[in-house]
């Protein structure tokens, strides 16, 4: 809006009228130069550059996005600053689907390269979001989709790639103020707790696909590594008396000469007590879910929020260290 003041000398009074400004701009001008952006092939390499899949994100609906910053910089080191992202008209809010709209076009060095609408949920009721943050996530969300006709970041609509991302970095969970799932991206812990998870399963499955041909033979290299997986389970953490870990004792062992015979004993002896302390862990985990204060307790030792559903939160609690598990079952007094 911009200000008419009007100012009556005679009694000193002012007036001010409002006149609206159309910020609408012709687009045609601009299509005509559709395709005709010149681009060498240096700038190109730095458009195609792959993407670092640790730094996407996710929003609550579960589309996968880079932020503003990523597409900036690819923009401004191939372009220079000859490029612009120029809106058509104001936001739209549609608040019957709790949505807001912003066409934009993508210009460089003069020429247009596309047109897109950005999409960003906006809840009013949110008060983590304000409105000027939901409509910079449109822009940001134009950006992207325009984007695309540089082949930047194409990726990120590619469903198979899409849903693998989803599976290694994001999981859902139910909100109750929005009354149906939303995603979130997993902490950096989590994912390097799952690697770490999957190459020990990894190598135990290749390892176990080879004992059988190996039963028959003396011991060797391999199978002394089955042991030194297996000894890498948290059921070997206890301390003896004397203050060495049963792991430590293990690997001692394993470094002893060793015949098929002890080879066997030990290993099923470790696969035994694993199995044990993998039911003692089971059933920690399923009284800590039936006692009244268990779901507070986890959610204050883990500090996790208490907004999560409680399923979602003892479903979790599985993939907890054992010394995490029994701080909450003292807690509790669970024996």
């Amino acid at each position: 809006m911009s200000e008419i003041i009007k100012v009556n000398e005679q009694n000193q009074s002012i007036s001010v009228q409002s006149a609206q400004r159309n910020q609408k701009f012709e687009l045609q001008p601009l299509v005509e130069t559709a395709g005709t952006l010149e681009v060498t092939d240096e700038q190109l390499k730095i458009l195609w550059e792959d993407i670092d899949e640790t730094k996407i994100l996710i929003r609550p609906d579960g589309l996968i996005y880079l932020p503003w910053t990523f597409y900036q910089d690819r923009l401004d080191r191939a372009f220079k600053m000859k490029w612009a992202l120029i809106p058509d008209d104001n936001p739209i809010y549609r608040p019957e689907s709790n949505e807001i709209l912003w066409g934009f076009a993508l210009v460089i060095d003069g020429k247009f390269i596309d047109y897109a609408y950005g999409q960003s949920e906006y809840i009013p009721e949110n008060r983590t979001m304000t409105y000027g943050d939901a409509i910079e996530g449109a822009k940001s969300n134009a950006l992207m989709r325009c984007c695309k006709r540089l082949g930047i970041g194409l990726k990120l609509w590619d469903k198979e790639y899409v849903e693998y991302w989803k599976s290694k970095y994001a999981y859902s969970v139910y909100d109750p103020q929005r009354k149906r799932n939303v995603w979130h991206k997993k902490t950096k812990s989590e994912i390097e707790k799952e690697k770490i998870v999957r190459a020990k399963t990894e190598k135990v499955d290749i390892v176990e696909a080879e004992v059988v041909e190996v039963k028959k033979k003396k011991v060797t290299e391999k199978d002394l590594e089955v042991l030194r997986i297996l000894a890498q389970d948290e059921a070997f953490e206890e301390t003896n008396d004397k203050g060495f870990t049963y792991r430590e004792l293990i690997l001692k062992e394993i470094g002893k000469s060793m015949d098929k015979e002890r080879y066997d004993k030990l290993k099923e002896r470790m696969e035994n007590v694993i199995k044990e302390h993998n039911e003692k862990r089971e059933k920690t985990i399923e009284k800590i879910k039936k006692h009244p204060g268990g779901f507070d307790v986890v959610c204050q030792v883990l500090n996790w929020d208490k907004l999560n559903d409680p399923e979602f939160i003892f479903d979790k609690l599985k993939s907890a260290s054992w010394k995490r598990i029994k701080n909450i079952a003292e807690l509790l007094q669970i024996n």
